[in-house]
């Protein structure tokens, strides 16, 4: 929390935690200005370069183009630029080449010394891990040697920049990568914060000007990784190609995209119309083309140029709504350190002003002070967003006040409503038991009347059950004497179990005997009726030693078929068999079973059908 003066925040020790990061960047470009000639040389400025050391020169003709030689007569020479240095080193302590740009196509390194040639390539079209040091610029490791050598380069297709060269030594190279890649980790690590801090503002506030900060975030890093190839490292450094696809041409379109949809959304820029709003009409229109050359429709503009251009044209707007509006005069501010950064990169670009870390990292820098500062506009924001809650506050403490007054005076009169309502239910509850002890009476009274219907009921109960039995005992005995069908049949033995029980009562009409063993104590399975002898444990299922053992025939047709072929009944093969949706030869099996059983001497004497079931002994 920041600390305060006589009511108003500190900015001071507000942003405190920001001087220690701050301070230690900028002694790292203290020590790239100052102390960097000890270290390094730079090429093509001098013709003869000499460190303080006194170990290396260098005899430079980087500036002009020169042929390649002729121990490289197999190369293909076309389409590339050729550098030559002649180095002569009075140290043996390591030294290597740094390309400064991380873009270079392809990039051939050749070094003759003492007549021994040593090649090395790079690119960006080619896998990261090839590369001699993971370092986002191409690094080529020299002899360790005293004495003289010379460096021979082969550019391919390199863009503006892409010829700068430096030699440094390993131990100078160790520190300023470190301090460069914790300033790009700084860097990185406020605009993730700032972009994921302002989606959860979106997502708690639904304010879309959070959402639209938070894209123009993921702009920005995609525009800084286009400069200084930190994603090639970091996030696919085994897909060279998609440096051609994100870096060189998506990310150019997305970022003006993300930077023209906020800037229009927090100036309220929609509402102007006129020659500014056919200009942004223009700008977006523009920006498509590009994603759709990025898409394979081969289409380029000026992306610098378009840049600048749309950035005046925002810049100045947000100067105009700027003399009555406080959060433009914030956006203003930080929005011209990013028009500094870009007028700096443009300049760089088109070689008016040297290239340092300085003007390298200047647009690195802008996004950084302008996230500080849109911070700032942000906390001033919600200062006055905590000034108009405690008004509201305030206003809402005196209406408390009220509030409770009316509270006192209400309490009173539910008091008094309190005492009448318990007079009154008093007499309620002396009335509810008169009619409790009425209403016990009459209870008492159909409780004796419902037993003595419930006991009526069971007696009706019985005899219903004994007349169910009788009918169909009745029913079972017209089988034997008269013809039924199938339909009819079926009415008595309704399903498979009832089949099952009629067979168990049959077998054991005294209960279960154990056929192995005679034992009568068993357990039952629900499948089939199948009886497990405690003794013996033997398993018997209840159609076994049947006229039904081994049969494939439902129970339901197999009783009927027995039925049938017992009273003797006129049916043919062929309506017996539609009958039971069975094919013929499966009727006329089982019926010749039956026949066969009748014909046995041990059934001859048999009065009912029931009476073939059960085999005898």
């Amino acid at each position: 929390m920041a600390f305060s003066i006589k009511g108003k925040p500190s900015l001071i020790i507000t942003f405190s935690p920001l001087f220690m990061p701050l301070s230690l960047i900028f002694k790292y470009f203290l020590t790239l200005l100052f102390c960097s000639c000890i270290h390094f040389l730079c090429i093509g400025k001098e013709v003869l370069l000499q460190d303080s050391t006194e170990d290396i020169l260098l005899e430079d003709s980087n500036m002009k183009e020169v042929n390649p030689p002729a121990f490289l007569e197999n190369i293909n020479k076309k389409d590339r630029i050729w550098r030559k240095i002649e180095v002569i080193s009075n140290s043996e302590e390591a030294f290597l080449l740094e390309g400064l740009s991380p873009h270079i196509f392809r990039i051939q390194i050749w070094v003759l010394s003492k007549g021994k040639i040593t090649q090395y390539s790079a690119g960006r079209n080619r896998s990261f891990y090839q590369r001699y040091l993971l370092h986002k610029n191409f690094t080529f490791p020299l002899p360790k040697v005293k004495g003289s050598y010379t460096i021979w380069i082969a550019l391919e297709i390199p863009e503006e920049g892409d010829i700068a060269f430096k030699i440094r030594s390993f131990r100078f190279f160790s520190e300023y990568a470190f301090h460069e890649y914790f300033f790009l980790g700084l860097y990185y690590g406020l605009l993730i914060i700032a972009g994921i801090y302002n989606f959860f503002l979106f997502v708690k506030s639904r304010i879309k000007l959070h959402l639209y900060y938070a894209a123009y975030m993921a702009g920005c890093i995609l525009l800084s990784i286009r400069e200084d190839g930190m994603a090639f490292q970091f996030l696919w450094p085994i897909f060279p190609s998609l440096n051609e696809l994100i870096v060189f041409h998506l990310a150019s379109p997305l970022f003006l995209l993300s930077f023209l949809v906020y800037s229009i959304a927090f100036l309220g820029l929609r509402k102007q119309k006129g020659i500014l709003y056919a200009l942004y009409i223009l700008a977006f229109s523009y920006l498509f083309l590009e994603i759709f050359a990025a898409l394979g429709l081969q289409l380029h503009f000026g992306f610098d140029w378009l840049l600048a251009s749309i950035s005046l044209i925002i810049y100045f707007s947000a100067l105009r709504q700027a003399k009555n509006d406080l959060y433009s005069r914030y956006f203003v501010l930080g929005f011209s350190m990013v028009i500094l950064g870009l007028l700096i990169n443009l300049l760089r670009y088109f070689a008016l002003i040297p290239s340092n870390i300085f003007t390298v990292y200047s647009f690195n820098f802008g996004i950084f002070f302008e996230a500080i500062i849109f911070s700032m506009a942000l906390a001033q924001r919600v200062k006055v967003i905590q000034s108009e809650r405690n008004d509201a506050l305030s206003k809402l403490v005196v209406q408390l006040k009220e509030n409770d007054s009316l509270q006192k005076s209400l309490i009173i009169e539910l008091e008094e409503k309190k005492l009448l309502q318990d007079k009154v239910n008093r007499e309620l509850e002396e009335k509810v038991r008169e009619r409790t002890a009425e209403l016990q009476t009459a209870n008492d009274q159909l409780k004796t009347y419902a037993s003595k219907v419930d006991q009526l009921n069971s007696a009706l109960d019985l005899q219903n059950f004994s007349l169910k039995t009788e009918v169909k005992q009745a029913t079972v005995s017209r089988l034997n004497t008269e013809l039924v069908t199938f339909e009819k049949f079926k009415e008595i033995f309704s399903v498979e179990n009832i089949c099952l029980k009629t067979i168990e009562q049959l077998k054991w009409p005294r209960g279960f005997v154990c056929n192995k063993c005679g034992n009568t104590q068993s357990s039952v399975s629900q499948v089939w009726f199948k009886h497990k002898c405690s003794r013996c444990g033997s398993i018997e299922s209840v159609t076994a030693h049947t006229l039904f053992h081994n049969t494939r025939i439902p129970l339901q047709k197999a009783f009927y078929i027995t039925y049938l072929t017992f009273i003797e009944a006129d049916i043919s093969l062929d309506n017996l068999s539609k009958e039971l949706e069975l094919r013929k030869a499966t009727v006329w099996l089982f019926r010749k079973k039956v026949k066969d059983r009748g014909e046995d001497k041990k059934y001859r004497k048999a009065e009912t059908w029931q009476e073939l079931i059960v085999d005898k002994h």
